[in-house]
């Protein structure tokens, strides 16, 4: 016969094994700048200081101002980071958002803007607007922003954050491999609408963050 104490003894072991085994991993969060930022227009990337300072997206209503935007980040950067945090392999990516500092210039207009991710690294100097959605880069759309113009004073000193789940859906799964890697993941922002002209800040703004990767990071037992 088992004794009263003995059972209660046993049953609590087993409920604090139980809490072991099914407790969550802990996560934590990261953050990855952009490695470069580039604004495509017609003819190309746009030259100039502004074409870092900003990131722009303006749909084909705007005539000769009509571009795109190129936002890159080192995954060689981000892993040699988290290696070094976590330890080799003792981790894995499982949350990630994009995250743009959005202020209204006078040209702003609200509207739609396409999120896509392009197949490995690539050479801004090599793109002319528009996106081409057919091409060797093939794009995969992992979402949308609804870009809308601020009510506070113009200037990126009032920006605040657009974001966008790259992950949700799944359909920013090969991200997690590229990042996992070391390989370079190129996101290009594209019109949704061709009324719109959406502006965040680029790499170079000397006022606000560039565009970021929020890493969700999982560790592993």
């Amino acid at each position: 016969m088992v004794s009263a104490h003995y059972s209660t003894y046993r049953y609590g072991v087993a409920a604090v094994l139980a809490m072991l085994v099914c407790a969550p991993a802990a996560r934590a969060q990261d953050t990855a700048p952009a490695s470069s930022t580039s604004i495509i227009e017609a003819a190309g990337p746009k030259p100039g200081d502004n074409g870092k300072r900003h990131l722009n997206v303006e749909g084909k209503d705007k005539g000769k101002y009509a571009c795109f935007g190129l936002v890159q980040f080192d995954g060689a950067a981000l892993k040699t980071t988290l290696d070094k945090k976590y330890g080799v392999g003792k981790y894995k990516v499982t949350g990630l958002t994009l995250e743009l500092a959005r202020s209204s210039a006078s040209f702003s207009a609200a509207g739609k803007v396409n999120v896509y991710t392009l197949a490995g690294k690539v050479d801004a100097a090599a793109l002319k607007y528009p996106l081409d959605l057919k091409g060797n880069l093939k794009p995969a759309l992992l979402g949308s922003i609804e870009f809308t113009v601020s009510a506070k004073a113009a200037g990126f000193a009032a920006a605040d954050a657009d974001k966008l789940d790259l992950i949700k859906g799944g359909k920013g799964a090969a991200i997690f491999t590229t990042l996992s890697t070391g390989g370079v993941v190129t996101l290009a922002l594209a019109e949704g609408d061709s009324k719109v002209a959406a502006t965040w800040a680029g790499k170079e703004n000397s006022q606000v963050a560039a565009p970021t990767l929020n890493v969700t990071v999982t560790k592993k037992k």
